[in-house]
């Protein structure tokens, strides 16, 4: 007689299996973050991101969308902005 705790991991295994090549990139889901998530997503100070807005220059992702003018990211649309970056970087190196 076979044990039954691995005939349990086997099928768990296998679940296991299908459920993740089910799974969709999550890099197709709008991920829409505040001003804090977005530094400490990206690394850069809040004084140096609040001036880079005032002083206009274009963000990959910035938007404002309250009335009481708070700034959110898409940071999919960041990430993809810095992986054609690196991509164009590579080509010329």
């Amino acid at each position: 007689m076979s044990n039954p705790f691995e005939e349990i991991e086997t099928r768990l295994r296998r679940i296991e299996g299908i459920l993740l090549s089910r799974k969709e990139p999550v890099s197709n889901e709008p991920r829409i973050v505040n001003l804090d998530e977005f530094c400490k997503h990206t690394g850069i100070a809040k004084p140096t991101l609040y001036g880079k807005l005032s002083r206009g220059e274009k963000i990959p992702g910035a938007f404002k969308t309250d009335r009481f003018g708070r700034w959110y990211f898409n940071l999919a649309t960041w990430d993809k902005y810095l992986e054609e970056k690196q991509q164009k970087y590579a080509e010329t190196a």
